[in-house]
């Protein structure tokens, strides 16, 4: 993909050939991983109505809520357009880009195996224990969101520096720092409170919620105040995701009895304050590579201590569990 997007767009200046090296590399991927997709035995003729059915009672209400979600910010860039001019719409679409990009690469992340944990726990041990699994799946989730969300602020300069064009800096890190709680409401809903519905298997409840997300995202508009830029167009687009958030936890309230501790979500904050008072002078630093390691260096290790000190979703007693078995390894 890398190759094949990248440099078809750096070779032909062309996003239709950039685009085109996409599908490519996503056919190419099933193609060489077709075996590993055959199922033994499963033919055309074992297809049955019911079990289409039940797919689609599962499926379309997760594709449908996606669509709406994704359906807003580029009705936002539309907005821009008209309103402000294709200059504004790239540097606004710039920060939402690589912001969503950068807190759903963590969280497919930690989804590929949390959501495949809860999904063993139902199988093997059935629904009550698989609620405990997805409360604990979800404070672990917010204990890793949280943290990278407030560190992205704090290292927006130099990331200015380092890879956004010259004449993007500045509203790049002006409008992904007005998304940015939005954008930790969508990771949370997608990868903390979602599986709530999944393993239930009945997820209507995520139309519902992006449906109010839609509606909160357009009351703000109207609410806000326009100004010499998209400002009011980026909060309303964060509130929506936080609207949207409200109202998954709310459905979701009906069918998990089991939620992260209070305590987790606490420690959680308090990890993340402590954390960025000690990011707050390394932010007044040249913007650069070495400010960046530096900055990184510095969150991670407050953070990680004081996660391990606090044992937050549990994390302290899987990190001192790793570290007894490698010390007491012959």
């Amino acid at each position: 993909a890398l190759v094949l997007i990248g440099g078809g767009a750096f070779i032909f200046h062309s996003a239709a050939v950039a685009l085109a090296g996409g599908i490519a590399s996503l056919f190419g991927t099933v193609v060489l991983g077709r075996r590993a997709l055959l199922d033994p035995g499963a033919d055309i003729y074992a297809a049955s109505s019911q079990n289409a059915r039940a797919l689609a009672a599962y499926s379309v209400p997760i594709v449908t809520a996606h669509l709406l979600y994704q359906a807003m910010p580029l009705a936002a860039r539309s907005i821009v357009a008209s309103v402000f001019g294709f200059a504004e719409t790239g540097q606004f679409a710039l920060a939402y880009d690589l912001g969503v990009r950068a807190v759903q690469a963590l969280g497919s992340a930690l989804d590929v195996l949390l959501f495949q944990i809860a999904v063993a726990a139902h199988e093997l041990h059935g629904a009550d224990r698989a609620k405990e699994q997805i409360a604990r799946n979800m404070g672990i989730v917010v204990a890793f969101l949280l943290p990278a969300c407030a560190g992205l602020w704090f290292v927006m300069p130099s990331i200015e520096a380092l890879i956004v064009p010259a004449q993007y800096r500045g509203p790049f890190g002006h409008y992904l720092g007005l998304l940015l709680p939005g954008l930790f409401a969508m990771g949370v809903i997608l990868f903390g409170v979602n599986p709530v519905f999944q393993i239930e298997k009945k997820t209507t409840p995520l139309i519902i919620a992006a449906l109010a997300a839609v509606a909160f995202g357009l009351a703000l508009l109207f609410i806000l105040p326009w100004g010499e830029d998209a400002s009011n167009l980026a909060i309303a687009q964060g509130g929506a995701y936080i609207a949207a958030l409200a109202a998954t936890v709310y459905f979701a309230l009906r069918t998990q009895p089991v939620w992260p501790s209070f305590w987790d979500m606490f420690a959680a904050l308090v990890a993340t304050g402590a954390m960025s008072l000690a990011l707050t002078p390394l932010r007044e630093m040249t913007p650069g590579l070495l400010t960046l390691i530096a900055q990184i260096l510095a969150g991670v290790a407050v953070y990680g201590l004081l996660t391990v000190a606090f044992n937050i979703a549990g994390l302290g007693d899987l990190v001192a569990s790793l570290l007894g078995r490698r010390f007491v390894r012959p």
